[in-house]
């Protein structure tokens, strides 16, 4: 039997005939790991990329296969839990309201779960789990409850000063960020530029092939700028399973910049105008070759 969503242990609990939080809760990691192992292949799924409304079948059916894994590669889920212990305590709802309001607003996202156990000592705190999809329903306990201690955490902090839905949504924030992601300034700027993301790797790749093509055949995808533009892709992204690895805490946000977004380029310094002048005059000027000899 799959547990009901709750929203109690908040002091603004919803309110009667309104939908509650997507937010698991159970008593303890125990039985949460348990529910995981059986269930958690029904729960979450991976993540379809949003596509910008503007984009052209061609030009999505270029995404999809440029951000098509390599054989055995799978992407992570992330499993949020945070502890509410059964008796109450004062300066908690809080941090119990921000938890449930981030749950909501997350519910769309199909690789991201939230739980809450109660069988624990510290209230508000938040432990971020990253599952590979293979690990989901045979990781065993021993496997889930390392991820448990070692998975990277949010605190409550003593400053009352400090927002804590700030707060508890930047931590949420750079733990659910997918390792790569393809920029799209409607969906994903938001995500990838808040004042508190301070550190960006970015990969450039020529997408005006594509807006060029009546179709895609075979012989596009087999190109040599096809391939070393997917292979580049892949080098990022195991670039970043590195990265998060070595340095759980320390964000950075990988993004896939494709060469119409003309504005972000010139802001990161890229001139793409002045290569395609220059080709643009040299074939002109080859042409004028050409007739002369005639």
């Amino acid at each position: 039997v799959l547990p009901s969503s709750f929203s109690d242990g908040s002091a603004s609990s919803v309110n009667a005939g309104e939908p509650e939080p997507p937010v698991f809760v159970l008593e303890s990691n125990k039985e949460m790991l348990s529910f995981l192992e059986l269930h958690g292949n029904h729960l979450v799924r991976h993540a379809a990329p949003a596509f910008n409304p503007d984009t052209t079948p061609n030009e999505r059916q270029y995404i999809k296969w440029l951000l098509q894994l390599e054989s055995g590669a799978v992407d992570d889920y992330i499993i949020f839990v945070q502890c509410r212990p059964k008796d109450p305590m004062d300066g908690v709802d809080e941090y119990y309201d921000s938890f449930n309001n981030l749950a909501q607003t997350m519910s769309n996202r199909r690789d991201v779960a939230f739980f809450a156990v109660r069988d624990c000592s510290e209230a508000g705190e938040v432990v971020a789990i990253t599952i590979p999809s293979t690990k989901l329903a045979n990781g065993g306990m021993s496997y889930w409850e390392e991820l448990l201690e070692s998975g990277p955490r949010f605190k409550p902090s003593a400053d009352v000063q400090d927002s804590i839905q700030r707060k508890m949504t930047e931590f949420i924030v750079v733990q659910s960020t997918p390792l790569i992601m393809w920029f799209d300034r409607k969906s994903i700027a938001p995500l990838a530029f808040p004042i508190y993301r301070q550190v960006h790797a970015v990969l450039f790749v020529n997408f005006h092939r594509p807006k060029l093509r009546e179709e895609l055949d075979d012989a596009f995808f087999k190109s040599e700028d096809s391939l070393q533009t997917r292979a580049a892709i892949r080098d990022l992204r195991k670039a970043m399973i590195h990265h998060r690895q070595i340095h759980p805490y320390n964000d950075m946000v990988a993004l896939i910049v494709p060469s119409t977004e003309t504005r972000i380029m010139n802001t990161f310094g890229v001139d793409i105008w002045r290569p395609l002048d220059q080709f643009i005059q040299s074939s002109i000027k080859a042409k004028k070759k050409k007739k002369k000899k005639k």
